[in-house]
């Protein structure tokens, strides 16, 4: 359900995410590939609720962030952690 690209509703501009079937993610930002960003990906459920684990490919960054997502339709998500929830929408 996740797998497909999405756009990010509170980013700067046009910010677009890939999530691919491989456990890798890509960050696109007004359509074109930002090579700095992405890492990789997993989801893991606890009851009845779902996180996406995420950790970026750049840096020294060892350890991934959970973060709960809850599936509004096939078409929008959110992920909620300490702030404001954000929203993705699928790509058109």
């Amino acid at each position: 359900m996740i797998i497909g690209r999405w756009v990010i509703a509170s980013g700067p501009g046009e910010t677009e995410i890939s999530f691919e079937k491989d456990g890798i993610f890509n960050l696109y930002l007004h359509g074109e590939l930002d090579e700095d960003e992405g890492g990789n990906w997993f989801l893991t459920q606890r009851g009845d609720d779902i996180f996406i684990n995420v950790k970026e490919s750049r840096g020294n960054n060892k350890e991934y962030e959970k973060m709960k997502i809850v599936f509004i339709n096939n078409n929008q998500f959110l992920t909620l952690e300490k702030g404001e929830p954000t929203t993705f929408n699928r790509k058109k």
